[in-house]
């Protein structure tokens, strides 16, 4: 979860950190307008790797219907290989 936003203060000091990735592995990068509004079971209920803009579009959905108002951006990337 990313905690600082670019543009909030005149100087962000971001963190940095890794992990080890490994194929098949899912990565979501979102706005916190999906984030407020689903849960990690609908995340992990809403997400195939079969069809990620599917999944994509199906979390955009829960928040909206959920009173997300608030850009809602959905990032899926699924992984064909160890990174």
């Amino acid at each position: 979860m990313i905690t600082r936003a670019i543009g909030a203060a005149p100087l962000v000091e971001p963190d940095f950190f890794s992990v080890n990735l490994n194929a098949g592995d899912m990565v979501l990068l979102a706005s916190d307008g999906l984030s407020r509004y689903i849960t990690q079971t609908d995340i992990v209920q809403g997400v195939s790797s079969d069809d990620i803009q599917l999944s994509c579009e199906r979390l955009i959905a829960t928040a909206k219907d959920r009173g997300g108002a608030d850009n809602i951006t959905c990032m899926l990337l699924h992984l064909s290989q160890a990174v």
